[in-house]
């Protein structure tokens, strides 16, 4: 294998094959511990290298903790400033016996010999130029398994972070990596997924996907805020995958609106409009897309719901289609200042999730994937979305494995709701006890409070009112009192159905909107194309996909626009009341 200098020192010659993430294992103590020790020159100011063990001093931004233990061993090698890494250097974990190992760097380091950098000798790997003991400006960050890397950063980094132009490349979504090293000694991936674009710590803003699948094929993704672990947000595609090979096979460039991995819907052209203008809506939010001939947010673009809209990350956001000022079609809600928050996407009627699916990375994380759309009808969330009161539901729920930072299915269920009740159920994945168990039984109108689901409609006091919320065991009825075990056993359904609390309007089959007619006038707009190129970088050779637009003008036939319903004044409903005597 070729070696190759990460620095004109001659003391920091490192081999093409080293790079990043096992960790040693080591006797675990149950105390906050940290050691150092100079094995080789100084330390302190000057070259050297030294020995870091422990189990609070994380060299990397990543968990390297290992499941059954909490400590670690790592060794930093370079040019040291007040006793921290500065310059040019590299830190590595070693595979093998400690002992046996740092017999061996220690000799590799008296010797000036390069470092190899494989699967062999090292469990992960960085290397570049250091500020404070971080990596900041060119360089790489490496994770081995035992037959390779496992994952492959390199670029310009900040607090050992990728920040600026990068790449990373990681497993395929099943969980597949392999590379081979060719006659330079660079890493060329068989399959995985290649991120190259913009990174701000580590979350790529603006790049390309390409991946690159074992059983054949390869496909390029382009988007925004792509999170190494699934997507969610709009993205062009030049790719769909066979449903019965799982191969990848080549199409037009298509958008696709995906959630937490699942394709939620998809637009057969990338054709988007040059015609983008932000403008204020009647509610005080900004919206940024594009606008009719009269400067109104009509088309597809971004609100911004809260925050500065002059900021990079603006918090909360609603992209997708936008008609009267509100979300209408395609889009998702994103919380852009924290990834963590609940990321939301599908089909939106004024405003209103219809079907789609809801990323809920707090609680697990997890991903789940609402209603089917079946035939005409659309299923109608209750209490914006937190349970379908009517309609078709399809439900995957994903957990997620720290070890192999993946998703996997957890549970699938589809069926029928009708006034919050599932009918026909079917649980193929991730069956509970009480799915086996349980049966809901009702006996002189009366039913156990523990078997409640929202939408039901219970007597207190003489009065009838829905159940809109549970939390706990706790049932929040409309009309704001509560029901849980403290108030008892069991409680009473009322007579009244559903439609006696709420009567949809009847001009707007409760939408709150009216259509009309619409010309569009042309427009400017722009479409996807790709080229491809060789990028040959210290480490890794890979086939760099470039990005390039055309621009031509555009008719539209006559639309169907919306407007607030005039009968109901936009609410969607003649009656709308809280509690009815029983």
């Amino acid at each position: 294998m070729k070696g190759m200098r990460l620095t004109n020192n001659p003391h920091l010659i490192v081999g093409a094959g080293c790079l990043f993430l096992t960790l040693l294992i080591f006797t675990p103590s149950y105390s906050q511990y940290h050691k150092e020790k100079c094995l080789v020159g100084n330390c302190k100011n000057g070259y050297g290298l030294n020995r870091i063990e422990g189990n609070k001093k994380n060299p990397l931004p990543f968990d390297l903790s290992s499941p059954w233990t909490n400590g670690y061993q790592y060794y930093e090698v370079g040019e040291f400033k007040s006793g921290v890494l500065t310059g040019n250097g590299y830190r590595v974990a070693l595979q093998g016996i400690p002992q046996t190992a740092e017999i061996w760097l220690t000799n590799l380091i008296k010797n000036k010999e390069p470092l190899p950098v494989d699967a062999r000798h090292c469990t992960w790997y960085e290397g570049g130029m250091y500020d404070k003991g971080l990596l900041n400006g060119k360089g790489a960050l490496i994770e081995f398994g035992y037959d390779g890397p496992r994952r492959i950063r390199e670029g310009t980094f900040k607090n050992s972070l990728l920040n600026g132009e990068g790449i990373k490349i990681i497993p395929t979504q099943d969980g597949f990596f392999k590379t081979e090293v060719d006659q330079d000694g660079k890493y060329k991936v068989l399959y995985g997924r290649l991120f190259h674009g913009n990174f701000i710590n580590d979350v790529c803003t603006d790049c390309s996907i390409t991946e690159t699948k074992v059983g054949g094929g390869e496909g390029i993704t382009w988007g925004k805020l792509l999170q190494e672990d699934f997507l969610s947000g709009w993205v062009t595609k030049n790719y769909e995958t066979d449903s019965y090979s799982g191969k990848f096979k080549s199409t037009e460039p298509y958008k696709a609106l995906i959630i937490g991995g699942v394709e939620v819907a998809r637009l057969p052209s990338t054709e988007t409009t040059t015609n983008i203008k932000t403008v204020s809506l009647p509610d005080g939010t900004s919206y940024t897309g594009e606008v009719d001939d009269k400067g109104n947010a009509y088309g597809f673009g971004t609100i911004v719901l809260s925050g500065s809209p002059d900021a990079y990350y603006n918090y909360l956001v609603y992209e997708g289609f936008v008609d009267n000022g509100k979300p209408e079609g395609w889009g998702y809600r994103i919380n852009r200042n924290n990834p963590l928050d609940v990321i939301m996407g599908g089909f939106y009627k004024n405003n209103i999730l219809m079907h789609g699916v809801l990323v809920k990375p707090n609680e697990g994380p997890q991903v789940i994937q609402f209603g089917e759309k079946g035939g005409s009808l659309d299923p109608h969330y209750n209490a914006y979305l937190k349970s379908i009161l009517d309609g078709p539901f399809f439900q995957r729920t994903y957990t997620y494995d720290a070890n192999s930072r993946t998703f996997r299915l957890s549970r699938e269920e589809s069926g029928y709701k009708v006034n919050g009740y599932e009918k026909n159920v079917w649980v193929s994945k991730g069956q509970t006890m009480e799915e086996k168990k349980r049966q809901r039984v009702v006996t002189n109108g009366m039913i156990s409070i523990s078997d409640l689901t929202v939408s039901d409609i219970v007597v207190i006091n003489g009065m009838a009112s829905p159940i809109v919320t549970e939390g706990a065991g706790i049932f929040e009825l409309k009309n704001g009192k509560k029901v849980s075990s403290l108030t008892g056993n069991q409680v009473q359904l009322s007579r009244h159905p559903a439609s006696d609390f709420h009567q949809a309007c009847k001009e707007c089959k409760g939408s709150g909107q009216m259509t009309y007619s619409y010309q569009p006038p042309p427009q400017q707009v722009e479409v996807v194309n790709y080229s491809y190129s060789t990028e040959v970088l210290d480490y890794t050779a890979w086939r760099k996909t470039t990005k390039t637009t055309t621009t031509y003008t555009k008719t539209f036939p006559v639309e169907q626009r919306k407007k607030n319903c005039d009968a109901c004044q936009g609410k969607g409903h003649s009656m709308d009341v809280t509690e009815i005597v029983e």
